[in-house]
């Protein structure tokens, strides 16, 4: 019997590149909150600030930052991809496994 062993590597390559399609999906803090399937909505809605009767205060609450950053995130990297020639992020995902048997 003969030991032997191999070592398999996959590279995966994605890229992120934004295009208008997704400014228009993701480009305001309303559209990122509804991405959220309603958590958003809750978030929004139980952490605006409220007076002693109940009443809304303000139209958004401290969650709705969040979003808004979001929101404008994507919006400065489109700027920055197509206005700037800043170039789209490429991810590499690598992945080794190693194989050990006999051969009989």
């Amino acid at each position: 019997m003969k030991k032997y062993w191999t070592k398999l590597r996959f590279d995966i390559f994605d890229h992120f590149e934004l295009d208008i399609d997704d400014v228009e999906k993701f480009g305001s803090m309303e559209k990122v909150r509804d991405k959220t399937n309603g958590i958003g909505e809750i978030l929004s809605n139980i952490t605006r600030p409220r007076d002693e009767r109940g009443y809304e205060l303000l139209p958004s609450g401290p969650s709705d930052i969040i979003f808004q950053e979001a929101a404008d995130g994507f919006c400065s990297w489109f700027i920055f991809q197509y206005m700037r020639g800043y170039k789209p992020f490429v991810i590499m995902i690598s992945k080794e496994i190693d194989f050990e048997n006999l051969l009989k």
